[in-house]
């Protein structure tokens, strides 16, 4: 019985090797932009009409403050992002100094006209992202 689960496992061997050579071929760096690009327009689409509150909290344990923040999120149908803040409590240089400014960050870089874009990469750029033996 041993001998024929040896004998068996000697004819699998090979079939296993030819499935392992048969596996998808890695994309090219062209490709994985354009899904790139493709999936943040529909991120874009769906977040018109997206509304939201958010719960921001910085604790300093080293200097015992804690600051906390509510805020109300929309999303305009071209991805960009309005932060309206409804409470904040406790230190109060990091709600101006940290909070405050992470907000403003966010709304700007949420822009389209300011987002950094995806460009497709030069056709004179080789890369090898995966070499094979």
């Amino acid at each position: 019985m041993r001998n024929h689960l040896l004998l068996t496992a000697l004819f699998l061997l090979p079939a296993a090797a030819a499935a392992a050579d048969e596996s998808p071929s890695i994309p090219t760096a062209e490709e994985i932009v354009a899904r790139m690009g493709s999936r943040d327009l529909q991120r874009q689409v769906s977040i018109e009409g997206y509304a939201g509150m958010r719960r921001y909290v910085l604790d300093n344990q080293h200097l015992h403050k804690r600051a906390e923040m509510l805020v109300q999120v929309q999303g305009d149908p071209d991805g960009t992002k309005h932060f309206e803040v409804v409470s904040e409590e406790g230190w109060k240089a990091a709600h101006k100094h940290v909070l405050r400014k992470m907000l403003e960050s966010e709304s700007e870089t949420s822009h389209p006209k300011l987002a950094p874009k995806l460009e497709s990469i030069p056709k004179t750029t080789t890369s090898k992202w995966l070499e094979r033996k």
